[in-house]
């Protein structure tokens, strides 16, 4: 889902530079792309997975969450939101959860 996502933004909206983190980014490479997330101001969208980024990153730099493919568990998804919510974070966060029938 987070590939399909990333290429329809890509497609729309081709200014938007958006990065993407799955389980398929290697582990030696996660923390490069979280920094480069936080300290590039010209990087607009992380798109990634809760399963890689509900637990132990910092998304300090990050004021909205769009959450569009829901845990099951509650807990899951809000550690994942909790990601933006840091110490350090000096903006508000605004959390948006995508629902279709």
């Amino acid at each position: 889902m987070c590939e399909i996502l990333n290429t329809f933004i890509s497609e729309k909206f081709p200014t938007i530079k958006t990065l993407l983190f799955t389980g398929n980014v290697k582990v030696k490479d996660r923390s490069t792309l979280i920094s480069n997330f936080n300290k590039d101001p010209s990087i607009n969208m992380m798109i990634l997975t809760t399963s890689v980024g509900g637990l132990g990153i910092n998304l300090s730099s990050a004021n909205i969450v769009i959450m569009f493919d829901h845990n099951w568990n509650p807990t899951v998804d809000m550690q994942a939101i909790d990601r933006a919510h840091r110490i350090g974070q000096p903006k508000i966060v605004q959390v948006f959860r995508l629902i279709t029938k």
